[in-house]
């Protein structure tokens, strides 16, 4: 015990307490650990034997890094479902089940025997409770709705197996490792008031949300927007993806911009703006925009998701101030993304970096938007219900049960959030670059929900990649020049082409081979009217790869070998199908 540094105190209020590899703090006065560890000069790092993390090894082989700000990741047999030390409870007669590692670590230093499961709340029905069978169990909740909610779930699973089953929840704090740093005993855990002895089917459920199913989820919101809106149905599943990635945008770390496109006006671009302001988190809808600096102080205290309608107008290239809207909405499509803004202070101006880091919405139709922030979208496409199939929006109807499909959104949101917040997952080897970072977070959301939607997402991926190719072939997006020149460069050193099986081939002849390849781009022919130089030529292989012309022999021509283009045409993913 000591006086706690961050609060005035006149006797010891601040228990210290050694577990295996790390310290546990904690305040009968109510601070905080990382203010306790700020008035000491210190960081929660300080904590533990190992700074930058602490690494948990299951018997089966899965190994959990955790840092001092609750980041996880693991490797290891990842798929394994083996309990947290479960080698170490053959002999015990009473076994605590925690939610996390250092809970574990923290009932034994107290001198009881405890397992969890891996991957936190809500995954209790991917681990083997089997070693639990015939034991008296005693099931820790943390002290929140997620943390009830996987209380249950466990004590469902265990009631039939078990010998006796109990909750409990922690005397002090939020947690067990919380109960045991406050120097309370395994004795002092404190009956669930929420949980009857008989079993889950018969407690109260006071405080308690039910766990929730994502891919039932997803599938029900993929209906709710198919009731209101005319678009292809992998669109519809786009919607639902995204919508439940709102409320996970700092755990995917990237949020792809979504852009509601029509050929013509009455498509439901604003119905689908005003069902995502519902939905999604803290949507927050603007007709127009005029202010760089208003998005960023609305996005000052929180994630909200931007809906933008009439971008065709709002975002014209030829509107005053559009660039600096633009780069707000480029920039804030990763997390920490910051705009210093002037803010008034005591007579003056302040530079402050405030987050522009938001789920975003674009709806217009047929906008005008740059290249760069066309790359960051997603497009869905409306058209008009010219059938009379589709419902209409009478929210003063539906505005409730919309209110109701929010809020378990949201609550399955909590339940997976630390899951969704260490997921590695693979993509398409073709998905890379902006692909990947807006692939990235839809199939986070898609394997936290589970079913089939994992292989959906897999589908929606493979549509974006063949609708940019097919927007380049078509000639919808224009590449840069220098990138022009590089896919040029390789279909002429193709089989077929006019440098085939060539090894050197010398900058003049390059350049009169590339002219009759591609005449409107490096002839005469061109808008320009300027043919294509050996200098500009050299200049721009340079720019994309860093490569120089040399010599094949002491006195022949300046030129290029396949073999030092070959390794950027890899990387810029050129050739490749």
């Amino acid at each position: 015990m000591a006086q706690c540094p961050s609060h005035p105190d006149t006797k010891p209020s601040l228990s210290i307490t050694r577990i295996p590899d790390s310290v546990l703090v904690y305040c009968h006065a109510g601070c905080s650990t990382d203010r306790v560890m700020a008035a000491l000069g210190r960081t929660m790092a300080d904590l533990f034997d190992n700074k930058r993390s602490t690494s948990y090894r299951y018997s089966d082989g899965r190994i959990v890094n955790r840092t001092a700000n609750k980041d996880f990741s693991q490797q290891g047999n990842t798929r394994g479902a083996a309990l947290f030390h479960v080698e170490k409870i053959a002999e015990a007669h009473t076994v605590y089940v925690v939610e996390g590692e250092k809970d574990v670590l923290a009932v034994e230093a107290a001198g009881g025997s405890a397992v969890s499961s891996a991957m936190g709340a809500g995954k209790a029905h991917l681990a083997d409770w089997a070693p639990l069978t015939g034991k008296t169990v005693i099931v820790v909740a943390d002290r929140d709705d997620p943390g009830r909610q996987h209380a249950i779930r466990v004590a469902e699973i265990l009631s039939p197996i078990a010998g006796t089953v109990s909750v409990v929840e922690p005397a002090e704090g939020k947690d067990a490792a919380d109960h045991i740093a406050a120097e309370k005993t395994l004795g002092e855990f404190l009956p669930a008031s929420w949980w009857s002895i008989d079993g889950a089917s018969e407690q109260s459920h006071v405080g308690v949300v039910e766990v929730i199913d994502g891919a039932p989820l997803l599938d029900e919101v993929v209906e709710w927007f198919g009731r209101f809106i005319c678009c292809d149905p992998l669109d519809l599943k786009i919607l639902a993806l995204f919508t439940l990635h709102t409320h996970l945008a700092i755990e995917c770390y990237t949020t792809p911009r979504l852009l509601l496109d029509s050929a013509m006006p009455g498509s439901g671009k604003t119905t689908v703006c005003e069902h995502l302001s519902r939905l999604a988190c803290n949507g927050v809808l603007f007709a127009s925009l005029s202010s760089p600096a208003m998005l960023v102080r609305i996005l000052n205290d929180g994630i909200n998701t931007l809906l933008i309608d009439e971008v065709d107008r709002t975002l014209s290239p030829d509107k005053q101030d559009v660039g600096d809207l633009i780069a707000v909405l480029n920039s804030g499509y990763k997390r920490g993304a910051t705009r210093p803004v002037l803010v008034p202070t005591g007579g003056g101006w302040t530079p402050v970096k405030m987050p522009t880091f938001a789920p975003v919405v674009l709806a217009g139709n047929s906008p005008l938007l740059p290249d760069d922030t066309r790359s960051r979208c997603i497009r869905i496409l409306l058209a008009p219900d010219i059938d009379g199939t589709i419902e209409d929006s009478d929210w003063e109807f539906i505005e409730v049960e919309a209110e109701e499909l929010q809020g378990r959104i949201a609550a399955w949101a909590e339940q997976v959030r630390e899951q969704v917040s260490s997921l590695k997952v693979d993509l398409p080897s073709e998905c890379r670059g902006r692909s990947r970072e807006k692939g990235r977070p839809l199939m986070r959301i898609a394997i936290a929900a589970g079913g089939l939607w994992p292989d959906q997402v897999k589908e929606l991926i493979a549509r974006d990649l063949a609708e940019e190719e097919a927007d380049r072939e078509d000639g919808l997006r224009n590449l840069p020049p220098a990138m022009v020149l590089m896919h040029d460069l390789y279909t002429v050193w193709s089989e077929g082409g006019l440098c085939a099986g060539r090894i050197f081939v010398g900058s003049r002849e390059l350049v009169n081979v590339l002219a009759l390849h591609n005449p409107e781009q490096w002839s005469e022919n061109n808008r320009f009217q300027k043919r294509l130089t050996e200098t500009r030529l050299g200049r721009m292989i340079s720019q994309v790869c860093k490569v120089h012309s040399s010599r094949e022999t002491r006195e022949g021509p300046r030129g290029y070998y396949r073999a030092d283009l070959e390794p950027a045409w890899n990387r810029l993913g050129i050739g490749r199908r």
